[in-house]
This record gives structure tokens, sequence and C-alpha cells, in this order.
């Protein structure tokens, strides 16, 4: 259950039932060290239509009886749409710190302290609505001295933002409008007391790789230098007195060889000797050759439906397992999330941070290639079979719906294997179905299904596409019937009914565990009374 407030006054409570307390959307949607939002859709009848006014009023929601708002910020937009109901976006409480300017200054102290510093001149410019405490800074290089010889005019929060640029971690401002609090921590430690498992919680998820930042040579560039008179100048420290002359470094052959030369810089303020800025520089490029991937969950938060669990939330670390998509037990930061508070089957988490890696090209035999991507997945089988080149397969794409609705409910995966160069090799789906009054599951491949089982009120099927024979079952008899659905042989409780016997080798009729009569092709005659009948034996 959700309940929101414009400043102290309740507007929203689903658990209310009151025209006065409803909206007809609301959305909160969150990103680690982002300010986030909250968008929400205000009708006529709602008792603070009207009241809410951009930046000087704020926002908070509390999910069931939590005490720390699940969102706090700011109203940032209204628009009245063709019905009169007013469309707001509210923008979380990190945004106060566009309201302040860090003017030209030079700072020589710990990173912690100029932080500290910096959120003093913040308090300097702003209403008591908008001051901030700083709470806890927990990165590893907060006690570096960070020499900045500022020369812009810049918000706060671009200010920090820089920092952050060059220290890695998440910051955040939390709390009630004249009760912030600022926090910087390199990551998070929180751990979720629910995990997320297909097939017992999972609704959907999508595994991505992002390759948008990939380069391949880097110049790495360091602290703002002083010209011959001693004043600061726009030039930075290179590491050519270190590099043979070079003011960049490159990847290794393999990734030149992938992707060719593409040309980047990163710049970090704090380091003013070249041989430090050329090992963070080979970090730094080593890490942006590699993919991050990121995993989008529709998930059903287990604290809704009656568990005794935390809900999720971002800053969490979160276990995944999903064995499709090669995800057993991992556990994945939440860096984004998307509340639906009427909808709740549709909020999203953005799982990412802790996997990297694109797939590498590597050289070897075709029998040794073959073999090792059989061994990770078998399905691929078939489709290397009699391949002759060197090529480098990606890790399938998986999708994976479940639809509800009033007819039917059914849920599907789609396999797409492809190879380096985004060529289909082939695909593999199955489906369930559930209807009223049928069950099925399919099976196929390359967009055909070819195997299927069917439950209804008078059958059970198993059919293959094409087959000339399929089966069918219900309480009286067990059948094989053609295409035509004439019943070829049945088995009841009366015996077995067949259009057409062949017998290869004999028919017998028994008596308990002895044969009284046998029929079989051949010469024999015995004394017990064996009759030869042209070459056929009856006895």
């Amino acid at each position: 259950m959700y309940r929101a407030y414009l400043n102290e006054t309740l507007f929203f409570d689903t658990s209310a039932g009151l025209d006065e307390l409803l909206l007809t959307s609301a959305v909160v949607h969150g990103v680690a060290g982002e300010s986030g939002s909250f968008s929400f859709v205000v009708p006529q009848s709602n008792v603070c239509y009207g009241e809410f006014h951009r930046l000087s009023d704020y926002v908070y929601v509390y999910e069931d009886d939590n005490e720390k708002p699940k969102f706090s910020g700011r109203v940032y937009s209204i628009r009245q749409v063709f019905d009169t109901q007013l469309e707001i976006e509210c923008e979380g409480m990190l945004a106060v710190l566009n309201d302040s300017i860090i003017r030209p200054y030079t700072f020589d102290d710990s990173v912690e302290n100029l932080v500290i510093d910096l959120i003093a001149q913040h308090n300097g410019q702003v209403g008591t609505d908008k001051q901030i405490t700083v709470g806890t800074i927990n990165i590893p290089d907060k006690n570096l001295t960070a020499f900045r010889n500022y020369q812009l005019y810049e918000t706060t929060i671009n200010r920090i933002n820089t920092l952050v640029g060059s220290f890695g971690g998440y910051i955040s401002v939390t709390g009630t409008a004249g009760n912030l609090t600022f926090d910087w921590v390199e990551s998070y430690t929180d751990d979720a007391q629910q995990e997320i498992i297909l097939g017992s919680n999972i609704l959907d998820i999508t595994r991505e790789i992002d390759s948008s930042n990939i380069i391949t040579v880097l110049i790495p560039l360091g602290t703002l230098l002083e010209d011959e008179d001693g004043a600061a100048s726009d030039a930075r420290l290179t590491i050519a007195s270190v590099n043979s002359g070079l003011d960049y470094i490159e990847a290794d052959q393999e990734y030149l060889d992938m992707y060719g030369r593409i040309v980047g810089t990163q710049i970090w303020d704090d380091v003013t000797f070249p041989e430090n800025l050329k090992t963070k520089g080979r970090e730094y490029l080593n890490s942006v050759l590699q993919g991050k991937i990121t995993i989008t969950v529709t998930a059903v938060d287990l604290s809704h439906a009656g568990y005794d669990f935390e809900s999720f939330g971002i800053g969490q670390r979160i276990k995944v397992t999903s064995a499709p998509h090669d995800i057993n037990g991992i556990w994945f930061e939440c860096t984004e999330q998307t509340l639906d508070l009427l909808h709740p089957a549709q909020n999203q988490l953005v799982l990412g941070s802790v996997e990297y890696g694109y797939i590498k090209t590597k050289r070897m035999s075709d029998d040794a290639r073959i073999n090792g991507i059989i061994n990770q997945n078998y399905r691929l089988n078939e489709a290397l079979k009699g391949v002759n080149q060197d090529l480098t397969y990606r890790i399938s794409e998986f999708e994976s719906t479940i639809n509800q609705l009033p007819e039917e409910i059914s849920a599907s995966v789609l396999e797409t294997v492809t190879n380096q160069y985004n060529e289909l090799i082939g695909t593999l789906q199955s489906s369930v179905q559930l209807l009223s009054d049928q069950y099925n599951i399919w099976f196929g491949e390359d967009g055909h299904i070819n195997t299927w089982f069917e439950f209804d009120s008078d059958y059970f099927k198993i059919r293959k596409a094409e087959g000339a024979v399929y089966s069918r079952q219900d309480n009286d008899s067990y059948e094989f019937v053609d295409q035509n659905g004439n019943t070829l042989l049945e088995l009841n409780e009366s015996g077995l009914n067949a259009a057409t016997a062949n017998v290869t080798g004999q028919l017998r009729f028994l008596q308990g565990t002895l044969s009284q009569w046998a029929i079989r092709k051949g010469a024999y005659i015995d004394s017990l009374g064996g009759v030869n009948l042209d070459d056929v034996w009856i006895g």
C-alpha cells in the first residue's frame, strides 16, 4: 500500500478507496546516483487538485507503514490536459543542488573536506528547506588530497558529479525538506531478503550488453597545469613523458582487430604524476573494452503478497537465478527501479554493475572451437555442423513473455542464436497456453511449432507437425489416429481393435501363460496335431 503527501497533506492513499485520495496514474522512477522522479495524474476530485506549486512544494511517497520515504522531492512541472486532469512531475531531492553556484576558487585538502566545503557553500545560498547535512562519505580515496583550481561558475551538483566521475560511487540526498542528508558511498551493501527466481516470481526478464562507450585508444588527461608565469592554464598533464613521447595508450591487438581504432579521452583532475596517470589510464581502458551487462526484470515483489520481506529498492544487492539466461544465483546491484503504484505487477528493476564481458575472438582449431561451444550450449550442435571457418558465436538471446487475458493465460520463451555478424543461426521456442477448456504445450525451432501436447475436456493428445499419425487418450481408450481423424489402432477394456494388422512373426492366443493357439508362417508338422497348409502353420 502506498500513500503520498503534498508537504504535510495526504492526497493519495491506495488503501482508502476515497475519490478525494485518488490518482489516475502514479509512477516512481529512481536511478542510483541520480535524483529520480515521481509522475502522477491528479483528477478534479482529488483533495489537492490545484494546490501544487512548482519548485516550492514538496511531495513524499511512503510504502506501507515505513517512516522513510520511498520518494521525496519537489514539484517540477504541472500540465493541465484536455480533460482538466493535472499531469505533475516531481524531481528527487538531489536536484536542490542545482539551486546554488560554486564560484571560482582554489582548494587543497582531502576529498571528504572538499565535499563538506561544497555543501557548505550550497547551504549559504539557499533557504532552510534546502539546507543539507553531510552524512556518510565512504569512498576509498576520501582522504586523498584533492587540489582544485576552479575557474568556472558551476552548479554544486555539477562540481560534485565531477568528483564522482573521478572517484566513482553513488551520491544521494535523502530526507524531507529542512532535514536533508547528503551521502556518497563506493557501493551498496544492503542485501535484499527476497530473491528473484525464474519460475517463482519473474514475469519478464531481458539481458543486455551495452557497447556504447567502448574505445580502443585512450588519451588519459590529468590535473590542469600552470603556465610559465605560474598562472592556471587550460593545458592538462599527459603521459607523454613516461610513454615514449606518446600521449595515448592502445588496447591489445585482439581488440584493435575486433573493433578497429576508436579514440577517446578520460580526465582525472586529481592525478598529478604521469606514472599514476598512465596506470589509471590502463585500468580504465581495460574496463571499457568490456560491455556492461544489465538485467531488466519485471518481478512480483513478494512483500506485496503477504510475505514477511522488505520490498525491493535501489541500492540493494539482489540475488537472481534464471538458468535459461545463464544467471545462476548471481548478486546484482539494483541501479534503477520503476514503481507503478496503481499496477504493482508492472514494476521493473534494472540490475547491473556486476557482470562485464564482451565475447572475445579466440583463435583455435575448428574441432576445439565447436566442442567448446557445444559444451556450453548443446542446442547449437546442429547449427555448428559443417562450419569450416573461424567464427565467434555470442550467447543466445532470450525473450520471455507472460500474458494474462480474460480468455487465456499464456507464457512463452524464445531463444535466438546469431553469429558475430548478427546473422541468424536458428531459433528455439516453447509456449504454454491455458484456456477455459484446453491446456496446450508447444515446442519448436526456426519459427515452426513441431511438437505439442494438448489437454482438453475430451482427450490428451501428443503429436508432431506433418506426422501421419498422432496419439490421443481419454478415460476409456488409447488410440492412434491419422490426420483425418480415422482410428488406426484402439486399446480399450474390450481389447485391441485395428483397421489393419500386419504380423511379421507369429500370432499367439494365450490362456494364462500357456499358448493355446498359434499362427505363423512356415512348414511345420508334429505329432501333436500341427497341420501343413500351404506353408502356413496352425496348431
